[in-house]
């Protein structure tokens, strides 16, 4: 499936895009930092813009666990 697609994947550093983080949600607590990295990568990688809101971290959460447990994205 897509997990293990991207766990196979081999990377080349080469190719990466540096994308300026002047405008991205701040965490705002000392537990969020997995989810927030987390929708930052997923906005990146649908290449939408980087924008989700504190308030719904919990909806977040449950959105990411479907993802990896219905091994969709």
């Amino acid at each position: 499936g897509n997990l293990r697609a991207f766990a196979a994947f081999r990377w080349d550093e080469y190719d990466w895009q540096v994308v300026p983080a002047t405008e991205i949600p701040t965490q705002t607590n000392a537990y969020d930092c997995g989810v927030h990295v987390m929708m930052t990568a997923w906005c990146l990688a649908k290449n939408k813009p980087v924008w989700f809101e504190t308030r719904r971290m919990p909806e977040y959460r449950q959105l990411i666990a479907n993802a990896m447990i219905n091994d969709t994205a």
